[in-house]
């Protein structure tokens, strides 16, 4: 380069840095408007660009500087600058990404930095603008290359790793298989009891939005924050048995012994996190041996309490009718039919329910519902005819009340499928 050239691209490139952020953004949505992983209806992809923004938009504000700083110091990039999108690169293979998906972000950024630029040098003498570009081409070349390369070396490695993960440790124990060989082999360290969370975690607006794909790599991308979280909060040794949205953690036990108030304060977190839901149940300390019956034992006080439970832990004291009154017996089937007549006119069910959370307080229960306390009794009356219970008797409470209790445990063993 010319000493004449020198000033002529420097200005350029100062430019080309001042107009690069509002080019990115506009970039940005070009991809997510071409991109079938993210196309969707303008008022439901609001989530799924609040996301995007934050990654794309920063990885494409950062190599577009970084490149400009190459171009301007006639440098290689180096592998402490190419380090950052390395990583970024490994997570998105670890959580599915198409490497379509990947790479076409990449060479869309390198093209808005390459269009900005010519468009700044313009009209200058044509060898500065031929030998720029080269420049930019040849390192956006050796970006490209390295998170490539990096995107598939951890795609095959997440492949390897799950065939035999502590994951799977996990779940062994949850379902009484024999873990200890492969424990060995993964490197976790086994305890000799543990307590058991049944857990579940709701939809981030990311998966509630997404297509098929986008809603895998949105479910995959939760569990892994999820275990990280969980093990910041909770210990290295905590195994986590989550395939999905539902699945179980389990504590090991030691000296001083996981404490409730830790648990929630973690949840809590987890929560924030994640933007959604997250609900668990607690079961006592017991051998490893026990574990089956132990995750069987918190599901099934997980089921009872998803219904009406939005967050938090959940503690077996806290159910106790519940789980006596939802124990599958002959009774159940005329107890889970019971209000099928009341559920299908609009109204009822709502009605009977919030009158019995209302401890049978008309006035609470009109107030609640947005209606007359007359419209609340003609409603109870209407219950009464369809079913032959008057809840305002202690008969009609005790059976009405099982009946939705075992409608709310049928609700919650639908949500784990």
């Amino acid at each position: 380069m010319s000493q004449q050239e020198a000033p002529d691209l420097s200005a350029a490139l100062r430019r080309t840095r001042s107009a690069l952020p509002a080019r990115i953004t506009a970039a940005v949505d070009t991809y997510v408007a071409d991109s079938p992983l993210y196309r969707s209806s303008p008022t439901e992809r609001r989530h799924d660009l609040d996301a995007l923004y934050r990654r794309v938009t920063q990885t494409g504000r950062q190599a577009g500087y970084l490149l400009l700083d190459c171009l301007e110091d006639r440098s290689e990039l180096s592998e402490s600058q190419l380090s950052p999108f390395v990583r970024r690169a490994e997570e998105r293979a670890d959580e599915g990404l198409p490497i379509s998906e990947f790479l076409d972000a990449h060479l869309r950024i390198i093209d808005v930095v390459q269009q900005t630029l010519l468009e700044q040098l313009h009209p200058v003498a044509p060898g500065l603008v031929a030998a720029a570009l080269a420049h930019l081409r040849s390192e956006g070349r050796r970006l490209v290359r390295a998170v490539g390369t990096a995107y598939q070396r951890e795609y095959v490695t997440v492949h390897a790793r799950d065939a035999e993960t502590a994951t799977d440790v996990a779940l062994g124990l949850v379902h009484g298989r024999p873990v200890e060989e492969t424990a060995e082999r993964v490197g976790v360290r086994l305890a000799a009891s543990y307590v058991t969370l049944a857990v579940a975690i709701g939809d981030t607006p990311a998966e509630v939005r997404a297509d098929d794909l986008g809603r895998r790599i949105g479910t995959r991308r939760k569990l892994r924050h999820a275990t990280e979280l969980l093990h910041g909060g909770l210990g290295e040794h905590v195994l986590v048995a989550m395939t999905d949205s539902r699945g179980h953690v389990l504590l090991p036990v030691t000296s001083q012994g996981p404490a409730p108030g830790e648990l929630e304060e973690t949840l809590d977190r987890l929560a924030d996190a994640l933007g959604t839901t997250v609900i668990a149940s607690w079961e006592d300390a017991c051998a490893r041996t026990d574990l089956p019956a132990a995750s069987r034992r918190a599901d099934r006080l997980l089921d009872v309490a998803l219904p009406t439970r939005e967050h938090g832990l959940v503690r077996r004291s806290d159910h106790l009718l519940e789980l006596q009154l939802t124990v599958s017996t002959e009774a159940s089937g005329p107890l889970r039919t019971m209000l099928d007549s009341v559920a299908r006119e609009h109204g009822l069910l709502e009605t009977l329910r919030v009158f019995v959370d209302q401890d049978l307080n008309r006035t609470r229960t009109a107030r609640t519902l947005g209606v007359h306390p007359n419209t609340v009794d003609n409603r109870l009356t209407r219950v009464e005819a369809l079913t032959g219970l008057d809840v305002r008797t202690s008969r009609g409470l005790m059976l009405v009340g099982a009946a939705l209790l075992t409608r709310d445990a049928d609700a919650g063993r639908a949500r784990r499928g």
